[in-house]
């Protein structure tokens, strides 16, 4: 997962948001600005920091929660909200997630299914030609031996005649 952030602003407010520390300090311009606290040291738009890092930071658990649920926003503020109404709304937000990720598979199930099901219809209908092919051929093959059969008579008795006739 990558941070993508339009400006500094909000790239503090991603961070307040999920409970990393965001304090003053003086940048090189010799203004005070906003800077989110790492773990060793400051960060600021002008100082490099590795995905790495910034992955293991923000992705890190915050009060005991995992990083899926983090990237999910099943999080929202630091610390539980007891309001009935919230968590009643994360409640259904969390049905329809999982209802819709169940239709998901379902569609990917039968997606699945109607491809094996097309793959056998072919495997079917290339087992009937072949076997077409192979019939056709050995009715030609049985014509063809048939009229060997038919020559051979046929030279068998001009022979015979021809024998008959200088005799």
């Amino acid at each position: 997962m990558g941070i993508s952030v339009q400006d500094a602003d909000e790239a503090i407010t991603f961070c307040e948001h999920y409970g990393c520390p965001v304090v003053d300090a003086w940048g090189e311009s010799e203004e005070l600005m906003k800077c989110v606290e790492w773990k060793h040291g400051q960060f600021s738009g002008d100082s490099p920091l590795s995905p790495r890092k910034m992955y293991r930071t923000i992705e890190s658990k915050l009060n005991g929660e995992s990083r899926l649920a983090i990237c999910r926003g099943d999080v929202s503020d630091v610390g539980e909200d007891k309001d009935p109404e919230v968590i009643e709304r994360r409640r259904e937000e969390k049905r329809a997630h999982e209802e819709q990720q169940r239709k998901i598979e379902q569609t990917r199930v039968e997606q699945l299914a109607a491809k094996k099901l097309l793959e056998a219809k072919k495997l079917l209908e290339q087992k009937k030609r072949i076997e077409a092919e192979r019939l056709q051929l050995e009715r030609k093959k049985a014509e063809e031996a048939k009229f060997k059969q038919l020559a051979v008579k046929e030279w068998e008795a001009k022979l015979q005649h021809d024998k008959k006739a200088t005799a």
